[in-house]
């Protein structure tokens, strides 16, 4: 399996017929029991990549012409798809990665032994299929799915080999070097950076046709290129046929014409380098560790050493070239790196049994380096197949057993000829697995226009029309909802806008292994049937806030445009024309214990609403777009609700847009909020300005550069509000011009300066002698200065947040003339008993305080940090508060991973006068 026909005059084992024989058999058990892990730990993952590479496949012939990905793997999964069936297609991979493994060895022992004797040559390839398949077995198994790039590594592997091959042979094994051609093109028709191996290869022809004068160098250049041609034919003939060019792939000049820049590859640029390639660093040093990194750094010392050019000329240079490439990424991936990896194994094991070559034989006497190295190659191999044992629980949930299961479910309360509604991936997995149409909601909203092939919406009527038409035609409609619904795609709060959710079935998502993707709890299947009720009442749940603010989503009423909709709070009237989405409602006193909501006309009212209460300076998320799960677009101006967008979770504006608060308290308050943006769809560099200015008084409260790099960002804002109940505060964004790169780049676009709003976290806090803070929440951060480690949950739902041992935090009150309580409560029962003591201290403004701490009654393990505060320290709004405790590490009192050094876990601050204790 493992052979060669090299002599080496420094024979550190002869690697005779017994010495192959074994190897064949080490490999073959390594290879079967990876096989079997796979086997044991495997998992779908049909959405995504994966989904689109088998519908690729099943779609073959339509969509060669128009796809903007090559069809080589497509090709191979077409041919695994009617083999194995719509299930088995999702294992396409385990034989890929199989030759993988095995060609990675092979070429690890066919450049060694150029240098290296047989034994050792072989025992190196050996060793590299063991540490390749040791190296990250999640990534191994993740891989498992019909993602292109391994197969693509099979033919580049295939292709250096053959080239290793035809330059050890002096030139004259012309079709290893033809073949090696053709392989290198048909590698890039599945992936096309595999071509970039045409560099090492040349590089390597250089280097070795100085020792070798029996190569023809210019005949080898030839040749080689004329069967790259050839290889290359296929991907000419689709990207002339997706683009009507030939220099570039097509999916390039696609994404470069769809968002409005030059020709470049979406997502690299040098930029990136240096984010990426610290995440790389990190992957690397996580999985390999010292055995890895070390073996590494005598690879390449050794390949220098031994002069072994098949290591210089073509291991070491195209693993570097790879990680240079895939290191422009925006993002890391490990599976973009998953090629580096492959050619950094032979480079390891070169650099490991290398040395332990020449470190025996300077202690020992060469008669005993065969069986030194031996005995090592069998302990790494041992290694391995340890780490490779079928054991234990899965690493994946969604198995093949788990789809059948939930598609022979869904299908016995589904007719045929219904249609599934449901959020991804849910509707991917349905759409692909079962007979019965799965898709979002948002595939009935008709684009108003296009921006290079995308399309943009303007609101949800599509939805209501898309389906009202699917019943009235008698088409039964469900909606499948799962425990994980924080997405605003396809929830159900978007479909109770214009219809009543009937429940049909549940399915347990640990039953059909979708506990990781979909959370844990239940799927449930409703059916989806128009408005009956004449009106809405709810019973609402008890709450014992005091002047509470109340939350309605109204859904969607007004639809002819002239509809009234009363609201009722325990038979009180408190509004007489709701408007759609989001409405909220300051009230006094205790907090009501139903709704009422009734229409002027006759027309019918959903079965029920959502509505919930919240303190008067609890935090809230006024989320805007299309498909938001509790819609605030009620607070936009009517030119940004008139604007198109593409992402259904986000508003868009250009130029000005104008953003309605909710008031939610009488008397002055400071307003505290963050702005969620981005910016507009394309690629390119530099920020687009963005201006927030108060309505009322025309004051700039805050000016942004929003970068241009398709991510959320958050933008903080506070500012003074005198409106009352019946008033509203008005802020207005103003994006300004474009703010170009270092480079100096620009991008021409459709609509200049477009940015997009996802959302505002928003808290308003009376301006009085008090001040409460539920840290952990959303808001938090715009009042906690240090300290602090990110949220967490505790009980699994309270907002929380460890100390560092000194946190600082900003309150704000009014100066009044009583001494304020200061109470910061934490939950004790999460820190150990043999942690060190907490020994509280607490200053404000600078000042040291008392601080004593008790338990809280009634709340088993919760505790408050207590001190007084003189009147006299208090100043007009800003205050400063510090506190100081002991600390501990979790990773040295429990053993765990978690290295970070914890004060307290800290669930509320707060300051009040102490009379009102």
């Amino acid at each position: 399996m493992l052979t060669s026909q090299s002599k080496n005059p420094d024979d550190g084992g002869r690697g005779g017929m017994p010495a192959v024989i074994l190897s064949a058999v080490v490999v073959a058990c390594l290879l079967g029991m990876f096989t079997a892990f796979i086997l044991h730990h495997y998992f779908l993952k049909p959405y995504s990549d994966p989904l689109h590479g088998v519908n690729y496949a099943q779609n073959l012939a339509r969509e060669f012409a128009t796809s903007r990905w090559p069809a080589g793997y497509a090709i191979y999964l077409w041919v695994f798809l009617n083999l194995a069936g719509k299930y088995g297609v999702f294992l396409a991979n385990l034989p890929v990665l199989l030759g993988v493994a095995l060609l990675t060895g092979m070429l690890a022992r066919t450049c060694a032994s150029s240098t290296e004797s047989k034994l050792t040559s072989l025992l190196m390839g050996v060793g590299t299929i063991a540490l390749l398949l040791r190296f990250d077995l999640f990534q191994m198994v993740y891989l498992t799915n019909p993602y292109r790039d391994p197969l693509s590594y099979v033919f580049m592997l295939l292709s250096a080999w053959l080239f290793v091959a035809y330059l050890r042979g002096g030139g004259r094994r012309l079709p290893a070097l033809c073949t090696s051609g053709v392989l290198l093109g048909l590698a890039a028709f599945i992936k096309e950076p595999a071509v970039f191996l045409a560099a090492p290869l040349f590089l390597l022809g250089i280097v070795y046709r100085r020792v070798d004068s029996r190569i023809v160098f210019w005949k080898s250049c030839v040749l080689f290129g004329i069967f790259l041609f050839i290889g290359l034919l296929p991907s000419i003939v689709q990207t002339y046929a997706s683009t009507d060019q030939l220099l570039m792939p097509q999916y390039v000049v696609r994404d470069s014409q769809q968002y409005g820049s030059a020709i470049r590859i979406p997502g690299m640029g040098f930029g990136h380098f240096g984010e990426t390639m610290r995440y790389a660093g990190y992957y690397y040093w996580d999985h390999a560790g010292p055995f890895y990194s070390a073996g590494l750094l005598l690879g390449i010392l050794y390949a220098i050493i031994r002069k072994n050019r098949f290591y210089l000329g073509l291991v070491i240079p195209t693993a570097a070239l790879y990680a240079l490439f895939y290191g422009c990424y925006r993002l890391f991936g490990a599976r973009y790196f998953f090629v580096v990896t492959v050619f950094t194994m032979p480079i390891i094991a070169f650099g490991l049994f290398g040395t332990l070559h020449l470190l025996t034989q300077l202690v020992l006497p060469k008669r005993f380096t065969p069986a030194v190295l031996s005995v090592s190659a069998a302990l790494l191999a041992g290694w391995a197949l340890w780490g490779l044992r079928p054991v234990g629980p899965s690493i994946g949930e969604f198995k093949i057993s788990h789809a059948r299961g939930l598609t022979t479910q869904i299908e016995e309360f589904v007719p045929a000829g219904s249609t599934v509604y449901c959020h991804r991936h849910l509707n991917e997995i349905l759409s692909w697995f079962s007979s019965r149409e799965a898709c979002d909601p948002a595939c009935h909203l008709v684009p108003v226009r296009e921006f290079e092939s995308r399309p943009f919406f303007v609101s949800d009527e599509g939805i209501r029309n898309g389906i009202n038409a699917r019943l009235n035609a008698g088409s039964a409609q469900y909606f499948l909802q799962a425990p994980y619904d924080k997405s605003a795609n396809l929830g159900r709060d978007l479909l109770l806008r214009y219809f009543d959710l009937v429940p049909v079935a549940s399915f347990p998502t640990d039953q059909y292994g979708l506990t990781a993707l979909q959370g844990d709890g239940n799927l449930v299947l409703y059916r989806i049937q128009a408005w009956t009720n004449s009106e809405t009442r709810i019973e609402l749940p008890a709450a014992s806030i005091a002047n509470p603010v109340l939350c309605v989503d109204a859904g969607t009423h007004n639809i002819a445009g002239d509809t009234v909709v009363e609201l009722f709070a325990d038979g009180i009237r408190i509004d007489d024309s709701v408007s759609d989405g989001m409405n909220y409602y300051p009230l006094d006193g205790a907090a009501p214990h139903s709704l009422l909501l009734k229409r002027s006309d006759s027309g019918p009212m959903p079965g029920s609403v959502f509505a919930e209460f919240c303190g008067p300076n609890d935090s809230l998320f006024l989320d805007f777009g299309i498909l938001a799960r509790h819609c605030s677009d009620n607070l936009l101006s009517e030119a940004v609700l008139s604007r198109p967008v593409f992402d259904l979770g986000v508003r868009s504006f250009v130029g000005v847009a104008e953003i309605t608060l909710p008031v939610l308290s009488d008397g002055p308050t400071l307003v505290f909020g963050k702005i969620m943006m981005k910016s507009a769809p394309h690629w390119g560099e530099g920020n687009v300005s963005v201006s927030l200015v108060d309505a009322a008084t025309e004051q700039c409260l805050a000016t942004y550069s929003v970068p241009r790099d398709w991510a959320h960002h958050e933008f903080p804002f506070r500012f003074a509000s005198a409106a009352s109940r019946s008033g509203h505060d008005v802020i207005r964004l103003v994006s300004g011009s474009d703010q170009t790169g270092a480079s100096g780049s620009t991008v021409a676009l459709r609509d200049p300066d477009l940015i997009q709003i996802d959302g505002i976290h928003l808290m308003r806090m009376g301006l009085k002698e008090s001040f409460e803070l539920d840290v952990g929440t959303m808001i938090d951060d715009l009042f906690l200065v240090s300290g602090y480690h990110d949220r967490e949950k505790a009980d699994g739902t309270v907002p929380v947040r460890w100390s560092t041992g000194h946190s600082e935090m900003t309150v704000y009150v009014l100066v009044g003339s009583r001494d304020l309580q200061l109470t910061v409560t934490h939950w004790q029962k999460y820190r150990p008993e043999n942690a060190a003591p907490v020994n509280p201290k607490l200053s404000f403004n600078g000042i040291e305080l008392t601080a004593t701490e008790t338990p809280v009654g009634g709340t088993d393990g919760l505790s408050a940090i207590v001190a007084i505060v003189p009147a006299e320290l208090v100043t007009d709004t800003s205050n400063r508060v510090e506190l100081l405790v002991g600390t501990w590490k979790p990773g040295e009192l429990s053993g765990s991973a978690d290295t970070r050094d914890l004060g307290v876990m800290i669930d509320r601050i707060r300051l009040s006068p102490v009379a009102d204790r």
